[in-house]
């Protein structure tokens, strides 16, 4: 995880609740003197909901004033302070009260709501607070997380995680934007998300529930924050703030298997908490898909040295093909089509890499056998067919429940049939987990 680029915006040990989410702060501050700023830009605002207009960008940004708020329990907004945006769209607020979580800057264009933005963590006392520049994304991530807490649900999820799931631009956005429909159906299905990674997480016996992940995202996420106000591009920014998440959860103890089968658990219930409730379904999946594909990447790149490193390289490279396959797809009929097909490809990949580790000089007998039995343990591996009836965070932990031991099963009968004593069943046990272990799409 990169290092946070300063120390003012959150400090290294974060002491935030998801709880308080009232108006309450929880660093009382009566006099005014650990007030903090918060300073950034406006981007983007949404145009008046009849007008039919594109995004209002900045310079020149239509936006008058802004205002951190506190986001209530029932997912209304209290002013906490204001201030007036300058020509070029930037912002300083002074007078922020410190103590205060669960917190956002909306730009108000004619008193009209028309842009938002998350402010992740807790405000600390005296600090300066950056969000991200304020666009169509953050206004929808704002929203999305409002409705969260108005459904009691954030102890399900974060405002750091919906930052990692939630990775949409172009003029999907605007329809997503007029529709309380579909914000409501994208709020559901990130709870679920969040929901499912606690259960199998649990199910593994790690301790990563949704306030533990958020606290582990939280500096990367005002990471994240700082890379968009400097002007890097979302894809690079968003890129590097997957491989963050990543390297918090094994930093906390999961092993990559674990985030595995949890991120392809929760890119299932997301899509199918969707499905049917929003026009851009495609477009939402995809991201928590394709972090899934990246741990999964990542998993084989550990072996990349090894004595399996052949099998390695033939697992990352089809798993390389599927992201940018993946990340090509617009609609969730070419996600699912895509997602199949390239499941496919890894497999068969992976079948011929296991055999030739395996049974690379035997005889064709032998290698017939093993053979088999790389197809009996990819069928074992292929966790995208037990989540085809998970529709819930408890139905996905118990798709998932046995599934490890079953792999490592089917694993070790293919290295039976090798007649190979010396091979590491362990380390082609994960290889194939990588290989298969997809979400599955509807």
């Amino acid at each position: 995880m990169k290092t946070p680029k300063s120390t003012l915006l959150v400090a290294a040990t974060v002491m935030f609740s998801l709880a308080a989410c009232d108006d309450t702060p929880t660093d009382p501050n009566l006099d005014g003197q650990d007030d903090a700023v918060v300073e950034g830009r406006v981007d983007e605002t949404t145009p008046p909901p009849s007008s039919g207009a594109s995004p209002q960008p900045a310079p020149g940004t239509a936006a008058q004033t802004v205002s951190v708020v506190q986001i209530g329990a029932s997912g209304e907004y209290s002013e906490l302070a204001s201030a007036e945006v300058r020509i070029d769209g930037s912002y300083r607020v002074e007078g922020v009260p410190s103590g205060r979580t669960n917190t956002a800057v909306v730009a108000y264009v004619d008193g009209r709501v028309a842009g938002e933005v998350l402010i992740h963590g807790q405000i600390r006392s005296r600090a300066t607070i950056r969000p991200a520049p304020i666009t169509y994304e953050t206004t929808m991530e704002t929203r999305t997380y409002a409705r969260v807490v108005a459904a009691g649900r954030v102890g399900h999820t974060s405002s750091s995680e919906l930052a990692l799931w939630l990775r949409v631009d172009g003029p999907d956005l605007e329809s997503t934007l007029s529709s309380e429909a579909e914000l409501e159906a994208i709020a559901d299905g990130s709870a679920e998300a969040g929901a499912t990674m606690s259960s199998v997480f649990a199910g593994a016996g790690v301790s990563l529930d949704a306030q533990a992940r958020s606290e582990l995202l939280v500096d990367a996420a005002v990471d994240l924050a700082t890379d968009l106000l400097a002007g890097l591009s979302l894809d690079v920014a968003h890129d590097e703030y997957v491989e963050a998440a990543l390297d918090a959860y094994t930093g906390a103890g999961a092993r990559l298997e674990s985030v595995i089968v949890a991120t392809a658990g929760a890119a299932s219930t997301f899509d199918a908490m969707v499905e049917g409730r929003t026009s851009i379904r495609g477009r939402v999946v995809t991201q928590p898909v394709m972090v899934n594909l990246r741990a999964r990447q990542r998993l084989a790149a550990e072996y990349g040295a090894s004595a399996e490193a052949a099998l390695a390289n033939a697992v990352e490279a089809s798993l390389e093909a599927a992201r940018a396959g993946v990340e090509a797809t617009t609609t969730a009929a070419e996600l699912k089509a895509e997602l199949q097909a390239r499941l496919d490809a890894t497999i068969d990949a992976t079948a011929d890499a296991a055999v030739e580790l395996l049974a690379a000089d035997a005889s064709a007998t032998v290698r017939a056998d093993v053979r088999a039995a790389a197809e009996t343990a990819l069928a074992e591996a292929t966790l995208h067919t037990r989540l085809q009836a998970a529709a819930s965070a408890s139905a996905v932990a118990s798709a998932v429940a046995d599934y490890r031991a079953s792999v490592r099963g089917a694993v070790q009968a293919m290295v039976d049939a090798s007649g190979k004593a010396t091979a590491d069943a362990d380390a082609i046990t994960e290889l194939f987990i990588a290989a298969c272990a997809g979400a599955y799409i509807r």
